[in-house]
């Protein structure tokens, strides 16, 4: 596997269903997932509190066995989740009925059993924060929060101190953020970093500092593009953010050199074939030198349960965008009205197309559009025959000879592959 580059993993096992805003955790070689938002049958939105694990060395999904059910946290998303020693932290969220959490639970690794810690003094019910574990130099263990959205945006900061069993608020000194929620957070050497987000008024793409000796906060940086919804982490000394949403998606990887004068991000990841798919609402963690994601939502307004492997070894030839490939390219063209000649209306919705793109990829696209110009029509074709989103796809395949299938659409877009006489959609569908 090269340097930053993306991989997907195939799976086996009992996936978890496609989610948004879960919490994940690693422990030794396995993934913990917990929670999120998804759909029912019906794509009514349902809160959840199941719990799965990934083993890195075997491919495999499993379902894990929670003990007591009346033990187990309330279903929720939008929580967080740690892990130390051989146990799962997983504090706040928003449950059923609107319900914003300040609890905190403890899952036992190595018995399956699920507690309450109840202390003095947590942080007021919130939702949209982050939380981050601390190793301090003296061996002592916390978990920072900070930040998310109550009755208002907050943007203050707690700490629980694993041994002790005691909530503390933080002082700030300096500049602190603006009140946000969603995020990104990394802890590295000590010190706090806080990377975008919702405000009361706007996306962010700010970075700020916080010293967890001092408790001072300073801004070190901006992002290329505001965001909130992304993945932040630290490797060695820099930082990566992975995707978000502002206005659109984004499904890029940016880096910052902590260490480093110049504090740009650097864009180290475009589109091609092995890029996962823009999303945001996603989890990430980082294990030996790999960042994991699993699971968001996507462009297409539904939810994710895909998991991908980043590759950190940062190279000096990676300090720049890497060259463009022809599929990441043509991708930015799909359902884009630049250089648009051809526009088909699926279910009320204009998605713009490309007649030379078409009618080379495809005998079907070839035979409408010929048609249609031999009778001079308008180029405005209305397709009656597929949902917008299996259209989408079908145009995504057409221009870059790939595409992520979710299970919800696979049967659709086999019977659409079928029809459109595209035999390699199809079977990717079967998949």
């Amino acid at each position: 596997m090269d340097a930053n580059s993306w991989e997907v993993l195939a799976t086996t096992g009992t996936v978890p269903v496609p989610r948004h805003c879960h919490a994940m955790a690693v422990h030794a070689n396995y993934i913990y997932v917990f929670g999120g938002y998804s759909d029912d049958v019906d794509r009514r939105g349902v809160h959840r509190n199941d719990l799965h694990k990934y083993s890195l060395d075997e491919g495999r999904w499993d379902f894990v066995y929670q003990g007591n059910k009346a033990d187990r946290p309330p279903a929720r998303h939008s929580h967080t989740m740690v892990c130390h020693n051989n146990g799962l932290y997983v504090f706040g969220g928003i449950g059923t009925n609107g319900q914003v959490r300040n609890d905190l639970h403890h899952f036992d690794i190595i018995t399956g059993a699920w507690r309450e810690i109840r202390s003095d003094n947590p942080p007021t019910p919130r939702w949209g924060h982050t939380a981050n574990l601390h190793l301090k130099e003296n061996g002592e263990a916390s978990i920072v929060v900070f930040g998310g959205y109550g009755t208002h945006f907050l943007r203050d900061a707690h700490e629980f101190h694993i041994g002790s069993g005691i909530w503390r608020s933080l002082p700030a000194f300096g500049t602190p953020p603006a009140a946000r929620q969603f995020h990104g957070a990394a802890l590295f050497n000590h010190n706090l970093y806080i990377v975008g987000g919702l405000a009361a008024t706007d996306n962010q793409g700010d970075c700020f500092r916080f010293n967890l000796d001092t408790y001072v906060w300073i801004r070190i940086s901006s992002l290329p593009q505001k965001r909130r919804g992304h993945v932040t982490v630290a490797h060695n000394d820099r930082l990566y953010v992975h995707g978000g949403f502002n206005k659109e998606q984004y499904g890029d990887v940016c880096t910052l050199e902590l260490d480093g004068t110049d504090k740009k991000w650097v864009t180290i990841s475009e589109s091609d074939a092995r890029t996962p798919s823009a999303r945001h609402f996603h989890c990430a963690i980082v294990h030996c030198k790999n960042m994991y994601i699993f699971g968001g939502y996507s462009k297409r307004q539904t939810n994710l349960n895909d998991l991908h492997r980043f590759n950190f070894e940062f190279s000096v030839t990676a300090a720049v965008p890497p060259p463009r490939s022809l599929a990441g390219d043509l991708r930015r063209l799909v359902n884009s009205e630049k250089f648009s000649d051809i526009v088909f209306l699926v279910e009320g919705r204009k998605v713009f197309a490309h007649k030379n793109i078409l009618a080379t990829r495809s005998e079907h696209f070839n035979a409408l559009i010929s048609n249609r110009m031999r009778e001079s029509y308008q180029d405005t074709i209305e397709m009656s025959d597929v949902d917008h989103q299996v259209f989408l796809i079908v145009m995504e395949y057409l221009y870059t000879d790939y595409v992520v299938i979710d299970a919800e659409v696979a049967v659709e877009t086999m019977i659409i592959g079928d029809r459109y006489l595209l035999p390699e959609l199809k079977a990717m569908a079967e998949r």
